[in-house]
């Protein structure tokens, strides 16, 4: 593949300068919600929006849920510990409901003594005086004390009657009761053109095409966007973009990881996801499947399929390691996943010791590591380049005549596939001490943690009674931590802002009484998630203008009041998909197995540390397989897609539930140089000049392709001046226009003159660079 010269790239760099840069205006982690509006005392101080915050980030280091660094005998993380008499002769109290004066938490949080303050000098931290004043009126008041609030059952919240402004659901009474509260209201609907392009990206990971932006903008029903949703909630599209969350989720890789990395063959239970997705499986039913489908009475080859979710994780064949240290290592993953994926809860934080901030202990961590540690596997792959078992073998037949949702697209006589088997024998699970694989203490049995809910003795004590468990009705935190993922698919922030930690150390949700709501829906709707999300989408809240205003940016700066619709950077995956959606390369099969699109030359022989297997060179695909959905393409552990990392995709080592988002200089330069995106500006220019005969014909209709607007005339005069100035350029420079024109495997086509052809893709590659192109408002 030619590099582009050094002439194009100053170019392109100039152009993202003047028609838009990369957007850097992505949210930061949400503070307490004494902070979240503003800094005045609340009229009555609750105990888990207000006290608990700054119990848990200023005290419980030191008098938390860890006996080990637990001082004085004093314990902030329970009520009985709070409350209780303290000293040698029981006689003085931290907490003493209504008594600021003898409560000596409060003496000692305003003392000017460094002998008596607290927190201690010593310690770093420290409270700022509203902090102090809160706890002072919370004592004042009663100190009135809840649990954890993740903890307590999910109750039917009543729906706030508002004033003003659009209701098309509860949801917007929630979230306009809000904003009252603070004075403010919703900013407006936005544009037919925005809405369509939003929801299209947020259902499917697509743009919409030029036809289904003009059906929607002449269609005056009232239901009219509503059909729009209906539609998008059908499509293939809809099941692979859910099944790419997804697989970030269950650290879905095509490779084994750590030192060798071989390759693994695990595509069938991925279409499996999308297969699952496209039928709508009820959720407790898709997580069942996946948790102990190989439990079920009498199991199906598609419910043994599903069980490979618990598969995914890394697997060494090192040679010189200890296999018991690995096979601990798998186990730990899957309880790791369970927690993070369905609990959001940081178990992984007590496997050394009991949580430091959390009522979870390092029983509690190892009586849920006894439920995944039946599994009959070993921890180092023998012999090299072996399938690591346990696995089923899927024949051709099988899967022509029983399993047609497997695209077995390169007709593969057999396909292995690990999947989860129980052993006959239960393996017993001991506390490891430090969580060290050769240190184990005391043996535990498969529980979970009382502080949720207890485990019924009427469960069966494997993964199939853990997955009962998981979704009772009773369960305070799965439906909860569900509907915030999804609230978070659609806004780019859930209720609560750290999907994955739904303990003292995460985020407060910003409107608990909508999260609450939602979840009891979820429940009552048959754990529906296209129900769900086809009730975000609906509302009022959702439909908002992203516009907003230098008012509501003081008031609200990270938008938790939601007064207006977020603006949002397209994920990895949808920028190159729209990249290819939009210059028309994009190849629609579905499923089937993994491709291996531009990369650059000699990557994964640079990283191969003497293994690799099969996959020690990248031997790039032909054809249309270069050109399929990014959810299909290779991910090798150790050398994930680079331009994908690039744009904040997860390295799928570990279960992810929210990925990062960051703006850098390399963003820029892989939307100038990559390969792809170079091809894509060519074929969008190729498709716009045989649909369109004017110079400002075919740019317009580039720009619309890519942003899904009309162009305005000061724009399109930019783009038409700069096309003429890039087309004079190539004509005195024709090695530059060759070269930019052979970048790509797609035929080239003779359809204008070379300076001509290389200046209409310049100018696509600008508009694909436009923070508009990557972003939906």
């Amino acid at each position: 593949m030619k590099p582009l010269s050094k002439t194009l790239l100053i170019t392109s760099v100039f152009t993202v300068v003047l028609l838009g840069c990369l957007s850097s205006c992505f949210e930061q982690r949400q503070e307490t919600t004494a902070s979240i509006f503003n800094q005045s005392l609340p009229d009555r101080v609750d105990f888990n929006f207000h006290i608990k915050p700054i119990l848990s980030d200023r005290c419980f280091t030191c008098h938390g849920p860890d006996a080990n660094t637990r001082e004085a005998g004093l314990r902030l993380d329970t009520k009985e510990g709070a409350f209780a008499a303290l000293g040698d002769d029981k006689d003085h109290y931290a907490i003493i409901s209504g008594d600021v004066e003898n409560s000596t938490l409060i003496q000692r949080i305003f003392s000017d003594n460094p002998d008596d303050i607290m927190p201690t000098p010593e310690s770093n931290l420290t409270l700022t005086d509203f902090e102090k004043k809160l706890l002072k009126k919370w004592v004042e008041q009663g100190a009135e004390w809840k649990e954890h609030w993740s903890f307590l059952p999910i109750k039917k919240a009543e729906i706030p009657q508002v004033s003003e402004g659009q209701i098309n659901n509860p949801i917007d009474n929630f979230v306009l009761a809000k904003l009252e509260t603070q004075g403010l209201k919703s900013l407006g609907q936005a544009s037919k053109e925005n809405l369509i392009r939003r929801v299209s990206f947020d259902l499917t990971g697509l743009p919409p095409t030029l036809e289904e932006i003009d059906d929607f903008i002449n269609d005056n029903s009232p239901n009219a966007y509503e059909k729009v949703v209906d539609r998008l909630l059908e499509t293939d599209a809809y099941a692979e973009t859910m099944a790419t969350r997804w697989l970030d989720l269950a650290r879905y890789a095509d490779s084994h990881g750590y030192q060798d990395d071989l390759e693994r063959i695990m595509f069938p239970w991925r279409d499996w996801v999308i297969h699952a997705f496209k039928k709508n499986m009820p959720y407790n039913e898709f997580v069942t499947w996946q948790l102990a489908g190989d439990l079920l009475p009498n199991p199906t080859r598609e419910q043994i399929i599903a069980t490979a979710f618990n598969r995914n994780h890394k697997i060494t064949q090192e040679g010189g390691v200890i296999p018991e240290e690995y096979r601990v290592e798998y186990v730990s993953d899957r309880t790791q996943t369970f927690g993070t994926a369905f609990l959001g809860l940081t178990f992984e934080c007590a496997k050394c010791h009991d949580h430091k901030y959390d009522a979870l202990s390092q029983k509690d961590y190892f009586s849920l590591f006894s439920f995944f540690n039946n599994v009959p596997e070993e921890g180092l792959i023998e012999p090299y380049g072996a399938i690591p078992k346990p696995y089923i073998t899927l024949t051709k037949e099988e899967i022509e005549e029983q399993l047609q949702f497997i695209k077995n697209l390169d007709e593969l006589d057999s396909i292995p596939l690990m999947v989860m088997e129980e052993m006959p024998q239960k393996r017993q699970a001991y506390i490891l001490k430090r969580g060290a694989y050769d240190k184990p203490s005391t043996p535990v049995d498969p529980d979970l943690p009382k502080s949720i809910l207890p485990f019924d003795e009427s469960l069966s004590k494997d993964r199939l009674g853990l997955s009962r468990w998981l979704f009772s009705k009773d369960n305070p935190l799965t439906a909860r931590v569900t509907v915030n993922r999804l609230w978070q698919q659609c806004f780019g922030k859930g209720i609560v802002a750290t999907p994955d930690d739904f303990g003292n150390q995460g985020s407060l949700p910003t409107h608990p009484e909508l999260l609450d709501w939602l979840a009891l829906e979820f429940m009552e709707n048959d754990w529906d998630q296209k129900a769900i999300l086809k009730t975000i989408v609906m509302s009022a809240t959702y439909q908002q203008t992203s516009r907003t205003t230098e008012k509501l940016n003081e008031i609200d700066p990270e938008n938790n009041l939601l007064a207006h619709a977020p603006r949002l950077r397209l994920s990895a995956e949808m920028i190159r998909d729209h990249a290819l959606a939009s210059s028309g390369l994009l190849e629609r099969t579905l499923g089937g197995p993994s491709v291996k699109p531009y990369q650059p030359d000699g990557l994964w022989a640079e990283t191969i540390g003497g293994g690799g297997g099969s996959l020690a060179q990248y031997v790039q695909d032909e054809g249309s397989k270069i050109y399929r959905r990014s959810i299909y393409t290779f991910w090798k552990r150790t050398v994930p897609p680079p331009s994908m990392m690039t744009f904040d995709a997860t390295s799928r080592d570990i279960c992810a539930v929210k990925r990062q988002t960051t703006s850098t200089p390399l963003q820029a330069l892989v939307m100038l140089n990559d390969p792809q995106i170079v091809e894509a500006s060519r074929v969008l220019a190729y498709r716009t000049i045989e649909q369109q005969q004017a110079v400002e014909d075919r740019i317009a209709m580039m720009f619309r392709l890519a942003t899904s607007r009309n162009i305005t005339e000061d724009e399109l005069e930019n783009l038409v001046s700069y096309f003429e100035e890039e087309k004079s350029r190539f004509e005195s420079t024709p090695a530059d226009a060759l070269a930019l024109l052979e970048v790509g495997k797609y035929p080239q086509k003779e359809l204008i003159s070379v300076p001509e052809m290389a200046a209409y893709t310049i100018v696509a590659n600008a508009i694909f660079n436009l923070d508009e192109t990557i972003t939906r408002g």
